[in-house]
């Protein structure tokens, strides 16, 4: 029914639908439109907590400050990175969302310690991080990263390893998977290998138009010619001069690297079929 006392005509629920929608993929639209009256406060106000990029440690604290005094706000996070100094305590704020859906863990928080915690996170999607660090080195037994039951993708970023072909393994139902700004083509052609059919997309980013950097060395080799090299259609270069700008754009709006990657994908499929 409609709510004249409201000053609505609409069902409530439609009035509702109708402003999470315009608000959705719109951060300037959120704050407006909480303007409008009480009730579209209360509908729209927790989409301003969706999405949270941490990149001062004075942040972090008032971050972590504001969950402490109203957890419930946790609740609403579904996309956090984080991008500070390392000796920052980035396991506290995990403790508060237990719903988030695509987490990057940047700049030295890719610990071991925080794999039971990340194990703990049943929504969690997507994932940014150093696997090597995340498994010490690869002293942590890959298989640990099972308990990631629902990831689907993982960027990885820092030195790669052959260790690394197993670990990619133990996330049930991961589809994607990225190096960040380096490109290893015998571990590359592997995990495409051990991968089977589950694995959708593998993707190279680079920084910089002209090169990506090769594991262990100086050298370089260009895009093209990365691309050239691994013929399975699964597999994607894609240029990312930015990377942080790219997760805000994919979490607000879903246009990053992983969606021009999928493009190129699906092109390559797509002449293979046509051969």
């Amino acid at each position: 029914m409609s709510n004249p006392a409201s000053g609505s005509m609409l069902p409530p629920e439609l009035e509702r639908h109708i402003f999470e929608l315009a608000a959705w993929n719109d951060r300037k639209a959120i704050s407006i439109l909480c303007l409008v009256a009480a009730r579209v406060h209360i509908w729209i106000g927790p989409l301003r907590y969706r999405v949270v990029l941490i990149r001062d440690v004075r942040v972090l604290e008032k971050v972590l400050q504001g969950l402490s005094a109203s957890p419930a706000v946790g609740e609403q996070i579904k996309f956090l990175a984080v991008n500070v100094p390392s000796y920052a305590d980035v396991s506290r704020v995990l403790n508060y969302l237990p719903n988030v859906l695509d987490l990057g863990l940047w700049h030295g928080h890719s610990a071991a310690s925080n794999l039971p915690q990340l194990a703990r996170l049943s929504s969690l999607r997507r994932l940014s991080v150093n696997l090597g660090e995340l498994l010490e080195q690869w002293t942590v037994d890959g298989s640990a990263l099972s308990g990631l039951a629902c990831l689907t993708h993982l960027e990885t970023f820092g030195k790669v390893s052959p260790e690394m072909v197993a670990a990619i393994r133990a996330p049930p139902a991961l589809t994607h998977l990225s190096f960040y700004a380096i490109y290893a083509q015998d571990i590359i052609k592997q995990v495409l290998h051990v991968g089977g059919h589950q694995l959708r997309l593998v993707v190279v980013t680079h920084l910089d138009e002209d090169q990506i950097t090769l594991p262990d060395t100086e050298d370089t080799i260009s895009p093209a010619a990365a691309q050239r090299q691994i013929e399975d259609p699964r597999f994607a270069v894609v240029l990312c001069k930015d990377f942080v700008k790219d997760w805000v754009s994919g979490v607000w709006y879903g246009v990053d690297y992983w969606q021009r990657a999928e493009e190129i994908v699906a092109a390559r499929a797509q002449a293979v079929k046509g051969l």
